[in-house]
């Protein structure tokens, strides 16, 4: 090849190099959304109103249950429970905890009956003045792991038998619901992971967890399916993983507190589902309960062994 030719070879080249940068540079340029000089470029921060603002150690085996009432704070596991009275920002706990006879899956308290309840698995046991009263009878199946009160019913979430019982303060149960019911658009529960939790709000209205299903499903006091709502996904207002929200609280304005599993996130909605803000997202986490404080978000992190306490700082 002569020294022309070469010459010819390598200008093409570059010309055709010029040629395919201009043209991506164009296609670039089309696909970008110009902004204005001077103005800022939107960008999404997840951010939240909330911070962790102390903790509490757990020292008992196997927590499982945590409730606040008047300001003390009750966390139950393995045969004990452990106390903690709130004094401001301080955390003063009691020494020893409070033996009980069996391992507490879910504690509650009624003002009704100005006593406390305990779940032991398969039956409810009232627990007045830190004594342990004569359990409930048992039913068939039942494997409790939440519980709430209103006016004089205590409602209990089965896993045992996928529904949520209604116990009268004398314990007999007066009602069930959620078990699945076509005819009633209840498509019924279902638990990969076993469990299931619930919570009451100031009209009466029960909010359960339904985690295989990723939803929240809310019902009246006589079992009809009033709404729900939820969807899979990582995004802020899905629950992610195989099977979430696991425990959920319902704040004083009635807004609902969600935490998942796996990622450890609390989410806040509205009571018809509508998505309001990320509380916290710790990452990580196997095993939670949540309670209040008045508005002050209480979470037992039982793979950390803590309570873990969120205060909103950032006013709406």
């Amino acid at each position: 090849m002569t020294r022309q030719a070469v010459d010819r070879w390598l200008g093409a080249g570059v010309l055709a190099v010029i040629a395919v940068t201009a043209m991506t540079a164009w296609w670039l340029h089309r696909q970008v959304k110009h902004v204005p000089a001077g103005a800022s470029i939107p960008v999404t921060v997840q951010a939240t109103a909330y911070r962790e603002i102390t903790t509490i150690p757990v020292t008992i085996d196997q927590p499982a249950a945590l409730m606040v009432d008047r300001g003390t704070v009750y966390i139950a596991g393995k045969k004990a429970i452990q106390k903690h009275r709130r004094r401001g920002p301080r955390m003063i706990g009691d020494d020893t905890p409070t033996t009980v006879s069996g391992s507490v899956t879910a504690i509650t308290y009624s003002s009704a009956s100005h006593s406390a309840y305990l779940a032991m698995h398969d039956a409810v046991t009232p627990w007045l003045e830190g004594v342990t009263q004569e359990g409930w009878p048992t039913q068939p199946g039942m494997r409790i792991t939440g519980l709430a009160t209103f006016e004089d019913t205590v409602w209990a979430a089965d896993a045992g038998n996928r529904q949520v019982s209604g116990f009268g303060l004398d314990g007999k149960i007066i009602r069930t619901l959620a078990k699945k019911d076509e005819e009633k658009g209840i498509p019924g529960l279902l638990l990969p992971g076993g469990q299931f939790d619930l919570a009451v709000n100031r009209r009466g209205e029960l909010f359960i967890t339904n985690p295989g299903r990723h939803r929240i499903e809310v019902f009246d006091r006589k079992g009809t399916l009033l709404r729900s709502w939820g969807v899979a996904s990582m995004q802020p207002g899905g629950f992610s993983g195989c099977c979430n929200p696991v425990a959920l609280a319902v704040m004083p304005d009635g807004s609902i507190i969600t935490a998942e599993k796996g990622r450890g996130r609390l989410q806040r909605f509205s009571d018809c589902g509508n998505f309001q803000e990320v509380v916290a997202d710790l990452g990580k986490g196997d095993g939670f309960d949540l309670a209040l404080d008045g508005d002050d978000i209480l979470l037992l992190d039982v793979q950390a062994k803590l309570v873990r306490v969120f205060k909103r700082t950032v006013t709406e």
